[in-house]
């Protein structure tokens, strides 16, 4: 073989490998991961229950339990409002108890009578884990009160909301009523009367353990109760 032809023959051989060099640069091992995150909804559901009282007879069907009417003074009946947390979330619970005002005579245990005042018609004794946050009356002029409508956190001592996880129930707020000991013959036999409760729940999210406004203490129920008034715009003015 003569010089000429072995050099061209090198030079093949040359650029076959310099091409497979080439390749071999531009030839990667390559990978895509891609990741999609899904979420939820959350949602604050709350229900209102009074067990006892809804198993109570009702022989008239006219939507009273027998046992509440035509009650007589002095007498007491069960009653159990507790609040239901039916939603996926935990919730900060309020209570309302709105009870009906007069201006009655009322009789002491030893069957003396008291001056005519404003006074409501039932009574109950709340249960703990609730907290009183105030009082707001409905009135007729300056002296005469329609009906007292009381306030009330699920809270504990310091006044903090306890959160209510999802399918918890929170104690009784109170347990029985009792008609005020007044003195027959006041205008007010064979009326009815009407003791209106209402629930709030709100989402603890964001609200508990996380600055609000400054305020180191955000789980205090008197400023929970600021955001559930202010959203749902309520009115009412409660005062201790």
């Amino acid at each position: 073989m003569n010089e000429k032809k072995r050099w061209k023959i090198c030079m093949f051989v040359w650029l076959l490998s310099a091409l497979a060099m080439v390749g071999g640069v531009a030839a990667y091992f390559t990978d895509t991961d891609t990741q999609v995150d899904s979420f939820t909804v959350g949602r604050i559901e709350i229900d209102l229950q009074e067990p006892l009282w809804e198993e109570k007879e009702d022989a008239d069907d006219n939507g009273i339990p027998d046992e509440a009417e035509r009650m007589q003074p002095g007498q007491t009946i069960s009653k159990d409002p507790q609040v239901k947390n039916i939603g996926t979330n935990e919730a900060f619970i309020f209570v309302t108890v709105e009870t009906p005002y007069r201006n009655l005579i009322t009789v002491n245990a030893d069957g003396t009578k008291n001056e005519a005042e404003n006074i409501a018609l039932y009574s109950y004794d709340t249960n703990a884990d609730w907290v009183l946050l105030g009082t707001a009356y409905e009135k007729e002029g300056e002296q005469q009160y329609l009906s007292e409508k009381k306030l009330y956190a699920y809270a504990d001592e310091a006044g903090n909301c306890i959160a209510l996880q999802p399918e918890q129930t929170t104690p009784t707020l109170f347990d029985s009523v009792t008609m005020a000991n007044i003195v027959e013959g006041q205008g007010i036999e064979e009326q009815e009367f009407q003791m209106s409760m209402s629930a709030y729940g709100i989402q603890t999210t964001s609200l508990k353990g996380n600055a609000l406004e400054g305020q180191e203490n955000v789980v205090s129920a008197e400023t929970i109760w600021k955001i559930v008034s202010n959203q749902n715009e309520i009115t009412d003015v409660y005062t201790k």
